[in-house]
């Protein structure tokens, strides 16, 4: 989670300030408490309304949101019912994206006369709130603050990450424990899956969980020594503990002729979520003679090698569900136990399809021709032929011969991808090898003068 680090967190990027950038936040380790200023907005509120949805998908997800909360209990710096928190509705600019009739800590920060709210504060759902909470509560009040504490929890993976907790398990009754040198300390999650320490003396400490059989905590499923935490006096720390399974599934991509593919992308979905676009877990086989997803929860699942059934020159082979079908309906489900191994999960690639290529050329009617170009294809069966670049404004695009297509094109005029430039279609059959070369034109200036 990005909560972890209580009053800690700051901006490395701001789209107020430098344009549209990636999204950055720095993480700082424990440091004393600072406590709460009270010129500081903090509140627990339910959104009542919302203007311009980040949820409204666009070709240009940029403008501004506006979410207004009903106050249901103040930290800090509130003296309304209702307040107006603004946000950003793009996915790399640091803004936060609330949903209508959810109840949120807020921590939003002024900008000018208005809040604004953003990915790189401790903001969030009322799900990842409970360990926090009580602490706020006990800085506002001047009572006791813990000098660590958080979340332990269990995350159902591959799952789409979301922010409402539904894919989260908060695991209660747990034993926790800090260690260094000849000191001891314990405590036990509450039914709401939060731990806190108090009166830690300062220190380097390791912490751990006693874990049911088949759960591994994260740190120490990715670190070969888990990073100790050094605790100043007067600290107040927030570390959640994330927790995974040991379930493993493993397998090879095969060819007609049964040899192993060089290089392979595979992916693995929940079998429930796979046909309502679910986001899965994604390995590619290169580097290792196989293809590895590790920590994988119990469940059923789908296992399929090309998921977006694009076809390039070195792996010319369309979408295959293990064992090796292109069918779903005849994919066979994957059934992980807590703690299971599949070691054999191999997907047997269906023969090539046949496919040619066609030279695809950018031309604009007026102006200079975008310095990006890139060719979308439309065809009954869904594929997306490969395309690999030749020149500027000339690409190389890979059709089955068995398909009819629709191509059109986009381009950006910068090297920061925002694609606002558009062709016209083209109508293109796959069979139809006199067809060699075909010409996508942008109307107007797309790149100005």
């Amino acid at each position: 989670m990005v909560w972890r680090l209580i009053f800690s967190t700051s901006f490395l990027f701001s789209i107020f300030q430098t344009g549209a950038f990636a999204c950055s936040c720095a993480q700082l380790g424990p440091a004393p408490c600072r406590g709460m200023s009270k010129s500081e907005v903090i509140f627990v509120g339910t959104v009542m309304e919302v203007e311009n949805p980040a949820t409204e998908k666009r070709e240009d997800q940029g403008g501004i949101s506006r979410y207004k909360f009903r106050v249901d209990e103040v930290l800090s710096g509130v003296d309304k019912t209702e307040v107006e928190v603004y946000s950003g509705r793009g996915g790399g600019d640091c803004s936060y994206h609330f949903k209508l009739g959810q109840q949120y800590l807020v921590f939003p920060y002024r900008n000018q006369a208005q809040l604004w709210a953003g990915m790189c504060t401790e903001t969030r759902p009322m799900a990842f709130a409970t360990a926090l909470l009580p602490q706020l509560r006990a800085m506002r009040d001047g009572r006791k603050v813990a000098s660590l504490y958080g979340l332990l929890y269990s995350l159902q993976q591959p799952s789409e990450v979301t922010d409402t907790g539904n894919n989260y398990r908060f695991m209660k009754n747990v034993r926790i424990q800090l260690r260094a040198h000849n000191k001891k300390l314990e405590t036990v999650t509450d039914g709401q899956g939060s731990y806190a320490f108090y009166d830690v003396p300062t220190s380097s400490y390791k912490i751990s969980a006693v874990l049911p059989q088949n759960l591994i905590m994260g740190q120490a499923a990715s670190d070969d020594q888990p990073r100790p935490l050094n605790l100043p006096a007067g600290a107040c720390f927030e570390n959640d503990i994330d927790v995974l399974s040991t379930g493993k599934i493993r397998g090879q991509v095969l060819g007609p002729d049964g040899t192993r593919l060089e290089c392979a992308p595979v992916e693995l979905f929940i079998a429930s979520e796979y046909d309502k676009g679910g986001v899965g877990l994604w390995e590619v086989q290169c580097d290792k003679d196989h293809f590895e997803f590790q920590n994988v929860s119990p469940g059923d699942y789908v296992l399929v090698f090309n998921n977006r059934n694009q076809v390039e020159p070195k792996t010319p082979f369309t979408r295959s569900y293990f064992p090796g079908t292109p069918d779903l309906a005849h994919a066979r489900v994957i059934h992980l136990k807590d703690g299971e191994e599949v070691l054999d999960a191999n997907i047997h690639v269906a023969p090539a399809r046949a496919i040619r290529v066609l030279t695809v050329k950018f031309v604009a009617e007026q102006g200079k021709l975008p310095l990006m170009n890139l060719v979308e294809t439309k065809s009954p069966d869904g594929s997306h032929p490969g395309s690999e670049p030749i020149a500027l404004g000339v690409l190389k695009v890979f059709l089955f011969k068995n398909e009819n297509y629709e191509l059109s094109g986009r381009g950006s005029c910068s090297l920061n991808g925002a694609w606002e430039a558009k062709t016209d279609s083209h109508e293109v059959s796959g069979s139809d090898e006199s067809v060699t070369e075909t010409t996508l034109s942008y109307p107007g200036k797309p790149c100005g003068t």
